[in-house]
């Protein structure tokens, strides 16, 4: 019984494996060799393909993706693979393959694919279609690119309301309150009167001068040290300037702006404020045109100009030449006076002068003794009283 089960078995397996052998291709021993196909008959099939009589054709596999097609020729569905060099055969035999058992490879992509902005990158692949981004730059490493990303909206003050539709931009104001309706916030109205306006630039405009006065000051200060003559007259031109035209024209402009204000009503709120402030700017022109005189007379030696290294400048020294002559030519004049009051006081004295006698008089001599004797009766006194004192 084993016997005739194992029997059974192996002839299944033979009627199995023929046709399977057959169907690649492989030749069985009582199979003839390949039949050779024309070229013009099997240009894109290969060569050559088996003969195998008796044997049915590998049935085709349908694809419900593919559209269908009637297939006359089963070398249509045939494929040659590589020729296979056997050592031990003088030629090479061809192995075939049905093309429905090889993979189904996908098409490699549209031949005509589109770039909608032209810069070439196609659509599929472009993180902003719409718009030339040739670079695909995109920084925060989202799905859209950086030239078509929407930008967060700008809020400068912080108040939660975009620069775009804030009415103070710059101040925040949440609840936005504008109570006159002019577009303009309340926290940012600017109230202030055109005299204000007017004082408050004026203001600014010192400022300006005040710091370009401290540049050219600077400059001029090194200018000196290294001895730059052409820099020295350079910055110092500037400062004239500076004094000459902008600083004056401010002193103008605050004079016109102090006759307004004078010609206000006394009741006008506004009128006390700007009266200190214009005097407050005043005295600050007035300490700015000081600074202005000591950095064009440069630094001083006992009152007079001197070099950065301390020495006198040429003028100051010619000065101090003429002062020294004159001054010696006054001392000489002195001298001459003097001799000549010596002179007569010596040609005085060698005249004889009498000199008048002086008698002393009784009464002097009277007077000379009273006193005397006061002097003695007050020191007997004295001393009786100190003796008093000690007894007690």
């Amino acid at each position: 019984m084993k016997k005739l089960i194992t029997i059974l078995l192996m002839a299944v397996f033979v009627l199995s494996i023929v046709p399977a052998v057959t169907a690649f291709g492989i030749d069985p021993p009582h199979v003839v060799e390949p039949l050779n196909v024309p070229e013009e008959d099997n240009q894109n099939q290969g060569g050559v393909i088996p003969q195998n009589p008796g044997v049915e054709p590998f049935p085709v596999v349908e694809d419900e993706d593919e559209p269908q097609r009637d297939i006359e020729d089963p070398r249509e569905e045939l494929r040659p693979l590589p020729v296979v060099e056997d050592d031990n055969e003088q030629e090479p035999r061809p192995l075939f393959i049905p093309r429905v058992l090889l993979p189904v490879i996908p098409p490699q992509g549209d031949e005509n694919p589109v770039d909608s902005d032209g810069d070439g990158v196609v659509d599929e692949e472009d993180n902003c279609p719409e718009v030339a981004n040739e670079d695909q730059a995109n920084e925060d490493g989202d799905e859209l690119g950086d030239a078509c990303e929407v930008a967060d909206p700008v809020d400068s003050d912080g108040d939660g309301h975009a620069d775009e539709e804030d009415n103070c931009p710059d101040v925040a104001n949440e609840d936005q309150a504008d109570a006159d309706e002019n577009g303009v916030g309340d926290a940012c109205q600017d109230d202030r009167t055109p005299h204000q306006i007017r004082m408050d630039e004026l203001e600014a405009e010192y400022d300006n001068i005040r710091e370009e006065f401290k540049d050219d000051r600077r400059d001029l200060r090194d200018a000196r040290r290294d001895n730059d003559l052409d820099d020295i007259d350079k910055y110092q031109e500037r400062i004239e300037e500076l004094r000459d035209d902008e600083l004056d024209d401010l002193k103008e402009n605050l004079e016109d702006l102090e006759e307004e204000v004078d010609d206000l009503d006394r009741n006008d709120p506004t009128k006390d404020q700007l009266e200190e402030d214009i005097n407050d700017l005043e005295d600050k022109i007035d300490e700015l045109e000081g600074d202005i005189r000591e950095a064009l007379d440069g630094p001083q030696v006992n009152g007079q100009q001197a070099t950065p290294q301390g020495g006198l400048t040429d003028d100051a020294i010619t000065r101090n030449q003429a002062l020294l002559q004159q001054q010696q030519a006054a001392e000489a004049e002195q001298v001459a006076a003097l001799e000549a009051m010596i002179a007569q006081q010596a040609a005085a004295q060698q005249e004889p002068v009498e000199q008048p006698q002086v008698e002393s008089t009784s009464w002097e001599k009277t007077r000379t003794f009273a006193w005397i004797i006061g002097g003695l009766v007050a020191l007997v006194a004295m001393i009786i009283f100190l003796i008093a004192l000690l007894l007690r």
